[in-house]
């Protein structure tokens, strides 16, 4: 086995797997693109207690307009439409690259399954904005932080229509009462409504919905000061380094010449610091800006609006670097390190054949990273150096294309 081979536990195969759940016939013929990390059969009651839970717990009406928030693949989609054909299934994420595997997953079941459609950020400011939606039901990751968790139930609340209610999923043990205790901040009416296997708790919270979604209202301005200047910008709770400029990025944007770039490329912009801060320093390059997550693609934009620099920068969701028109003279990334190695070597691989020849890629790592990240580069780039200190709190790595 090659050192990189375990990495790629999570790459989306061709192949499918089929999903088993008691006796529900519909269930039963659902088939989803499987992962590395997925055997051939998934077994909803024994491998996805929560999703179990809810399948069996939530009582929807025929007619009724449903949105499940972080979709993900869109396994629990399926199966929460399977045991409610009747009700229209609205399946949205905020990473592009999981709404775009949960349209494929929807399209492959559309025969069995035609109430499901995947939406994306564009149709809940349009459609659900105006209360339209009837039940939202949410799996709070168990990784998220509270204030993210908080941050979508407000949003969830916000998308419901008169009389609306809104299913959450939690357990006991990771977040169940904290959880609990966030619905209370939204609605009137909250209650456990169903107990599963090993924890898990399914939540019903009514008595909310409070017309259409006000953006506003989870923002927050961060001031910062870099490189002489002062900047004053919006951020989210979903949002890396939500509350002001991290180290990391100060460390990336203080070290590199931002004064001679024709053309940038901000990998994972989040909320804009880099590619704003970079076409800022330097008033004749231009920045793209990317990111998988459409709420940091929409505070950036909105970012680059405030200071006045939309004509440019542009900022794209993609999981996709292949897909941005044009090459670079300069790329810059604070990457996601938690991101598995095979994502993190098809990311940096695309980079370098976004950037000109000779032309650099540099990143910024927490030192925990450092092994890992150069391991990574290096069989994207065929090279890397370090272009900080090695041995600070934060690295920042160099490779040329």
């Amino acid at each position: 086995m090659n050192e990189l081979s375990k990495w790629n536990k999570d790459e989306v195969s061709d192949r499918t797997l089929l999903v088993q759940f008691q006796n529900d016939q519909a269930a039963n013929n659902i088939r989803v693109l499987r992962t590395k990390r997925r055997g051939p059969i998934l077994r909803v009651d024994q491998d996805c207690p929560d999703l179990a839970l809810a399948a069996e717990g939530i009582m929807l009406v025929d007619g009724e307009r449903v949105l499940l928030l972080d979709c993900g693949d869109g396994l629990r989609g399926l199966v929460l439409g399977a045991a409610n054909p009747g009700a229209r299934m609205l399946l949205h994420d905020d990473n592009v690259g999981n709404l775009e595997l949960a349209r494929r997953n929807v399209a492959l079941n559309a025969a069995i399954l035609p109430n499901l459609c995947v939406v994306n950020n564009n149709w809940l400011k349009r459609d659900a904005a105006a209360g339209e939606v009837d039940v939202i039901i949410f799996f709070p990751d168990r990784f998220s932080s509270l204030k993210i968790i908080a941050a979508t139930i407000t949003v969830g609340r916000r998308l419901l229509a008169a009389g609306g209610r809104m299913y959450l999923v939690t357990h006991r043990r990771i977040g169940g009462v904290r959880h609990e205790a966030m619905l209370h901040g939204d609605f009137t009416d909250v209650h456990v409504i169903a107990r599963g296997h090993g924890g898990y708790r399914l939540l019903e919270a009514r008595g909310g919905g409070a017309g259409p979604l006000a953006t506003s209202n989870l923002r927050s301005v961060i001031v910062f000061d870099i490189l002489g200047r002062r900047f004053e910008l919006e951020s989210e709770p979903s949002l890396f380094a939500k509350d002001g400029l991290d180290d990391g990025t100060r460390l990336l944007l203080e070290s590199v010449d931002l004064s001679a770039f024709g053309r940038l490329l901000d990998i994972g912009c989040g909320w804009g610091a880099v590619g704003l801060v970079a076409a800022t320093v330097n008033e004749h390059g231009r920045v793209v800006m990317v990111d998988v997550d459409t709420r940091a693609v929409d505070v950036a934009a909105d970012n680059a609006v405030r200071l006045g620099l939309r004509q440019r920068a542009a900022i794209v969701a993609s999981d996709n670097l292949g897909t941005i028109p044009g090459d670079f003279d300069l790329a810059l990334s604070n990457p996601p390190f938690h991101a598995d190695g095979a994502t993190l070597l098809r990311l940096f691989g695309l980079a370098r054949q976004k950037l000109r020849p000779r032309c650099e890629l540099y990143l910024v790592v927490e030192q925990t990273y450092v092994t890992r990240f150069r391991l990574i580069v290096e069989s994207a780039f065929g090279n890397v150096r370090f272009h900080t200190p090695s041995d600070g709190a934060f690295v920042v790595l160099a490779a040329h294309a």
